[in-house]
Parts: structure tokens; C-alpha cells; sequence
């Protein structure tokens, strides 16, 4: 099995962002630790991933990889966000952009190491406010076939 994890990391970073292992139950004591960058810059946090490998005849021909890959942005040093805010404000403000920002970082990772992995699907869905200091995140559930 590859390192998928550092792969995706270094692919982060070349795109300027910060990347870390992340578990979407302890997102929590994440943010608690003061890993989150305070600038607007994008998080990128990348579970561990759920390993199937793929038999032919009992021998392994690929690896099914089932993971998730949180963007977040703690954003309100760069917009106006309040407790009235409505969630179409929150969508113009925010959301939508770390929409496209989740979508092109999986597509143009995928597209450049398709000899490594096939990419199969993924979803992706906002988690609004999920920790105590309010980072809203966009969370892409993405299954990945790896190549032997």
C-alpha cells in the first residue's frame, strides 16, 4: 500500500495549504491545540483510511481506500459573520467557496497520479460550525482504487 496520506499532504502543501492528519470525531481537541491557522488559510485534514483489498483467485490485485479529507477555513478575520448571519450568507460567504476549493484539490490530485489511483467517487457536505470556535469545514467522503 502506498502512503496516501503524505501524497495528499504534499499535494496540500504545494497548493499553500495546511495539512494534517484530522479524526472527524476529535475535530474538536484539533482546533483546541491552536493547530488551526488563524490567517484564513485553508486546513486541510485527511483521515486514515479504510483499507479493502480487492481478490482475484486469493491474490490482491488493488486496494480499495475509503477516507475523508476535511477543508476548513477559520474565516472571521476576513468576512462578516454573525449569530443572525442566514445560511444563504453563510453560503456566499464561505461555503461555497471551500466547495470549489475541496472540489479542485481531489479533482487535480487524482488527475496527476492516475497510474497510482483510480479516484471511484466522492461526496462532499458541509459541516457548518463544528467546533467551539466556529470553523465551518466542507468534509469529502471519497473512495479510491490503488493500483498494485
Amino acid at each position: 500500500m502506498r502512503n496516501i496520506i503524505d501524497n495528499l499532504s504534499k499535494h496540500a502543501e504545494s497548493k499553500g495549504y495546511k495539512a494534517e492528519y484530522i479524526s472527524i470525531e476529535g475535530i474538536q481537541s484539533f482546533v483546541y491545540y491552536d493547530r488551526v491557522p488563524d490567517n484564513g488559510d485553508v486546513l486541510v485534514g485527511i483521515t486514515f483510511p479504510i483499507l479493502t483489498p480487492n481478490l482475484t483467485g486469493g491474490a490482491v490485485e488493488s486496494n480499495t481506500l475509503n477516507f475523508a479529507i476535511m477543508f476548513g477555513r477559520k474565516s472571521e478575520c476576513d468576512t462578516a459573520s454573525g449569530i443572525d448571519e442566514l445560511p444563504i450568507e453563510k453560503w456566499n460567504n464561505r461555503m461555497y467557496e471551500l466547495y470549489n476549493i475541496a472540489q479542485s484539490f481531489i479533482e487535480g490530485f487524482f488527475k496527476q497520479c492516475n497510474q497510482e489511483y483510480g479516484l471511484s467517487t466522492y461526496r462532499i457536505t458541509p459541516e457548518v460550525n463544528r467546533t467551539s470556535i466556529n470553523i465551518d469545514f466542507v468534509v469529502a467522503d471519497i473512495t479510491v482504487i490503488e493500483w498494485k
